[in-house]
């Protein structure tokens, strides 16, 4: 059997799997808004953008052991009780002026 932690081969290529996987769910969110925006569509919101983030995140964080993303609902609302307290009046506000619903 190999030992692929030495050199640290096997950091190299998580670290790579993670860049290539974030190159990707980056590609089909401007997928997503082109295919928005073609002649006669609307540009989508905020919150409809959260929910294709959570749409894509999810596999991703699940990889690496966490079951969900705590602080994001699947339709895109934000869970501020799941946030560290000291952003939570931030994220408040940034949702409100943003026209993101807030989960509560």
């Amino acid at each position: 059997m190999t030992d692929y932690t030495r050199g640290c081969t096997v950091f190299t290529l998580i670290a790579d799997a993670l860049a290539v996987t974030l190159n990707m769910a980056d590609c089909a969110v401007c997928l997503f808004e082109a295919a928005s925006r073609a002649p006669g569509g609307a540009r989508p919101t905020v919150q409809q953008r959260l929910a294709v983030a959570f749409r894509l995140a999810t596999p991703l964080v699940q990889a690496f052991g966490v079951s969900y993303l705590a602080w994001l609902t699947e339709d895109g609302a934000l869970r501020p009780y799941y946030m560290i307290r000291d952003g939570v009046s931030v994220a408040r506000e940034w949702a409100r002026a943003n026209g993101v619903r807030l989960d509560s």
